[in-house]
């Protein structure tokens, strides 16, 4: 079902916000590219759809928002956060979709120029988003100090830790930063991760 809880505005003014998500993305996207040049581990992106209490996160590697990306007018959702009404849906990812702006939505999206009150909206919406930007970017941080701690401690490449970690995360059905920051804070090392090194090991 696509989401109806914010199409208030005209179609400029949902792009303009659509706009502001995918500028918090690029930021995310480029410094995860600081920690991992190769690109070769998944991004935890925002949501870039309009709606303004949207928390919603999606993971994507780097060639596929970067294929996203070479088309101004793309954009990445969640399934049901699209809104028909200024877009159209053109691709579907494993848990995202990509949806093409129209009309008014795709002018706004290539060129946002807010004044008076879509300015004060626009500014609390980006408020909001770059809290979003910090609280990735702070997840992040945490997931690449839990690799590091699992590859000192089990003598694994960093690659192979977040494997581990990854996979852990997933048995318990946990956010992989909630896992992550329980290895940073213990010595300790929590069961899932120890079973998941134990079925590694065939053990």
């Amino acid at each position: 079902m696509s989401a109806r809880r914010d199409e208030q505005g005209t179609g400029r003014e949902l792009g303009a916000r659509e706009a502001l998500s995918r500028e918090v993305n690029e930021r995310i996207e480029g410094a995860a590219q600081v920690l991992d040049p190769a690109g070769e581990d998944r991004i935890a992106l925002i949501c870039e759809c309009p709606q303004r209490d949207c928390t919603e996160s999606l993971d994507l590697t780097h060639a596929e928002y970067e294929a996203v990306r070479s088309n101004p007018t793309h954009f990445v959702v969640k399934p049901g956060h699209d809104v028909p009404a200024i877009e159209r849906i053109v691709r579907t990812g494993p848990h995202y979709l990509v949806v093409e702006k129209l009309g008014e939505s795709a002018v706004a999206a290539i060129d946002i120029d807010a004044s008076g009150e879509d300015a004060v909206d626009l500014i609390a919406f980006w408020q909001a988003r770059a809290t979003q930007l910090q609280q990735a970017l702070e997840s992040r941080v945490v997931i690449e100090q839990a690799k590091g701690v699992l590859a000192e401690r089990f003598q694994l490449e960093l690659d192979a830790a977040f494997v581990v970690l990854r996979a852990a995360a997933r048995s318990q059905r946990m956010k992989i930063n909630a896992l992550a920051a329980e290895v940073v804070a213990s010595h300790a090392t929590p069961d899932a991760i120890t079973e998941q090194l134990e079925a590694a090991s065939g053990r």
